[in-house]
């Protein structure tokens, strides 16, 4: 039960593949290396806040700090700001300016490694 602790600490980890995208490429197409992937939380009127960012290295994102540990306490306690959560790519566009890149996310079958949340919480000390 979540619904009474207190959230000290929450990483989020994605597993992705931007090589499988680049295998189906026409020949000498050169897509710009993804840098950066910001955790956003998406409001009601459709507005993307950043919560979290993350360096696109080794084909794994890890998402942590205040702002996603308060938004998911908050989300416990059931005074959530957001409908949903996306993730959002940043993308270096020297010297190409013409494309935008893929990331490539498991889809959480048993043959793949589908996002993890670790949470550490303190629960209330019952008298």
């Amino acid at each position: 039960d979540l619904e009474n602790v207190a959230v000290s600490r929450a990483i989020l980890r994605v597993s992705y593949d931007s090589l499988e995208a680049d295998q189906q490429l026409p020949p000498h197409f050169v897509r710009p290396a993804l840098t950066q992937v910001d955790f956003v939380g998406i409001t009601s009127d459709s507005v993307a806040v950043p919560l979290a960012t993350s360096s696109a290295a080794d084909g794994v994102l890890l998402f942590d700090g205040p702002v996603l540990r308060a938004t998911l306490q908050d989300a416990l306690i059931g005074q959530s700001l957001f409908d949903s959560f996306a993730l959002m790519g940043s993308i270096d566009l020297q010297p190409v300016q013409n494309t935008a890149n893929i990331l490539i996310l498991s889809d959480g079958t048993v043959d793949t490694d589908g996002p993890t949340m670790a949470l550490t919480v303190i629960k209330p000390v019952e008298l």
